[in-house]
């Protein structure tokens, strides 16, 4: 496992707030938040805040503009589901790789003949999905 996987998982094993994340604009920031509470809940009244980001600047043009949505909707985009989703989808291609390394059936095409080659297959076709 890699440095970079590894931190990763940690953060998820520290527990950020769960659930899906939406960017939503306010009159000075950008708003991070999820429909799930601290416990993993659905939030009763309102959503869960997670993080905000500047909507405007001193500057105050188009582009920091858009760069702040940017900011906002990229960490929406990198909840706890979409990470851990992405983690699960590299471990399942790493397994395939590391098996195409040793399988003498698959090496040579042979993949239907291998149940993990099979199993490989699978990986490889939902992460080009």
């Amino acid at each position: 496992m890699s440095q970079h996987t590894e931190a990763i998982r940690e953060a998820l094993k520290a527990g950020p707030t769960r659930g899906e994340w939406r960017a939503s604009g306010g009159f000075n920031e950008w708003t991070v938040s999820s429909d799930h509470s601290v416990a993993g809940k659905p939030c009763i009244s309102g959503r869960q805040y997670v993080a905000s980001c500047f909507r405007v600047s001193k500057k105050d043009t188009p582009e920091y503009a858009a760069m702040f949505k940017a900011n906002a909707e990229y960490i929406a985009a990198c909840n706890p589901v979409n990470v851990a989703a992405l983690l699960a989808e590299r471990d399942a291609l790493l397994e395939a790789l590391q098996h195409m390394q040793w399988c003498s059936a698959c090496a040579e095409g042979l993949w239907g003949d291998c149940d993990e080659g099979r199993t490989a297959l699978a990986a490889i076709a939902k992460a080009q999905a």
